[in-house]
């Protein structure tokens, strides 16, 4: 899996959403629990909530 753009060249903030992201799919890959799902689902859906109300 590649990454496009280089982490070091990105901000602290996007670096840490990016490192979050990639253990989150990490954690699912490893274990596929219907509660670990739901979290993240929920979880996702609050983020996406959070970015569209920063948006003027």
């Amino acid at each position: 899996m590649a990454m496009l753009i280089p982490i070091s060249r990105l901000p602290k903030f996007e670096k840490i959403v990016i490192g979050t992201t990639i253990e989150i799919v990490r954690t699912i890959a490893l274990e596929k629990s219907v509660l670990l799902k739901n979290f993240i689902k929920s979880f996702w859906y609050f983020l996406n909530g959070m970015v569209k109300s920063t948006k003027f």
